[in-house]
């Protein structure tokens, strides 16, 4: 049925939220309000026109026009700032006073004020409610009681029409347009009566949509109970497994921790071998009389020990920068065959001095390649290679230690090995 009416009246459906406001932003009374300014302002128009028409009383022009500009002015106020219920007390007093003033220069009783009178009393019902209501229709039935005894005592100050058929247009068009407005008044109350019942039917809908989903979750609720044990099982079960993970990973912890300690006591022991042959070899030097060609021997062997030590302090850094997840990668243009170049002189020098004469080091690279450079961190790379020819030098009594690369094509690529 709401649907059905909304189809009939579609420009009205588009114009009526332009001049009265959108439900969603007005309240029904507010927008009632506004509807009201905009008829008492048409009635105020439509009095000029006849009034002007039937060349009636100056100043019955002059107050048909101002009144309808007061009624223009609450509309766009209200319809702007959205407050309109300090403007209803002063929309009744002046229609009111208006209508009253009307009575004596236009015919009195005569004439065509007591429709307007009607009109205006349906307006004020439908405006108001509770204790206001009552008050309005008081005050208009008072107004009109005070107005009927006054020209019956005073019929003299009563103005009536110069003529006949002056008097049957202005009586004609206003009792035609009191008519239309209280068609209008009573077809916006059944229009909002609809709109009424459309919500509460919405409201209906929704509220079985929600008891069926309400009985969709009880099902749900019923099922997830009857495997609420099987789920029980399924997480106790990913709890053992849990554990056994804990369990193997503190045993690695455990694990880890012994090898930090012996790796602790390895070091020290490292430590103190370099340092030993530094203060040794620095007590030495301190002897007199001793040829400088064993001096120069005394102070390779103390730079050697240095960078060993040197070499060893930097692992236990690296080693802490590793646990602590703070070591950090620093990418950059690397030319291998410089850097394998460096090594070879440093450690051929470290060798002799460490007593690893009889063991060869080779260094081998491709001849065709002059420069190769790799995008990776320099001096990490370094640090590798440097580790492994240590460690090479250090457990190989004969023979040779060799270190180098090979280039390696694979379709478009190549790589380095």
């Amino acid at each position: 049925m709401p649907a059905s009416c909304k189809k009939k009246h579609p420009y009205l459906d588009e114009l009526l939220p332009i001049l009265i406001g959108k439900p969603g932003n007005y309240s029904l009374e507010h927008r009632f309000f506004i509807a009201s300014c905009i008829v008492g302002s048409l009635a105020g128009i439509m009095a000029t026109i006849i009034n002007l028409s039937l060349q009636l009383q100056p100043i019955l022009i002059i107050i048909t026009a101002g009144i309808s500009f007061v009624f223009l002015y609450f509309y766009f106020y209200s319809l702007r700032k959205k407050k309109y219920k300090a403007f209803i007390i002063p929309y009744i007093f002046i229609s009111l006073l208006t209508l009253s003033y009307i009575w004596f220069i236009n015919a009195g009783s005569g004439g065509p004020v007591s429709y307007v009178f009607a009109t205006a009393l349906v307006i004020y019902i439908v405006l108001t409610k509770g204790a206001n209501q009552v008050i309005a229709v008081t005050v208009v039935f008072i107004t009109i009681t005070l107005l009927f005894v006054w020209e019956y005592l005073h019929p003299e100050i009563i103005i009536q029409y110069s003529d006949v058929k002056s008097k049957f247009i202005d009586i004609y068009f206003t009792a035609l347009f009191s008519l239309g407005l209280i068609a209008f008044i009573v077809s916006y109350i059944m229009r909002i009566y609809h709109d009424e019942r459309e919500m509460v039917i919405k409201q209906r809908d929704q509220i079985i949509k929600q008891n069926e989903e309400i009985k969709t979750a009880e099902k749900q609720l019923i099922h997830h109970k009857e495997n609420l044990e099987e789920t029980v099982k399924q997480r106790t079960k990913e709890l053992e497994e849990i554990n056994v993970q804990l369990q193997k990973a503190k045993e690695k912890a455990e694990e880890s921790d012994k090898l930090k300690t012996a790796f602790l006591s390895n070091m020290s022991h490292e430590i103190r071998t370099p340092m030993n042959a530094i203060i040794g070899f620095a007590e030495l030097i301190k002897q007199p009389n001793t040829p400088k060609e064993t001096l120069d021997n005394y102070i390779d062997i103390i730079t050697s020990k240095g960078n060993l030590l040197m070499n060893i302090i930097n692992d236990i850094i690296d080693i802490s920068k590793v646990e602590a997840d703070k070591i950090e990668i620093t990418k950059g243009a690397c030319k291998i065959n410089e850097m394998l170049d460096e090594l070879f002189l440093t450690f051929h020098k470290t060798k002799t001095i460490a007593g690893k004469s009889e063991v060869d080091l080779r260094i081998v690279k491709p001849e065709k390649e002059k420069e190769v450079v790799v995008f990776t961190d320099p001096f990490r790379l370094k640090q590798i290679i440097s580790n492994l020819i240590d460690n090479a030098l250090k457990f190989t009594h004969k023979g040779y230690v060799e270190i180098g690369y090979s280039i390696l094509k694979e379709k478009k690529s190549q790589i380095l090995h």
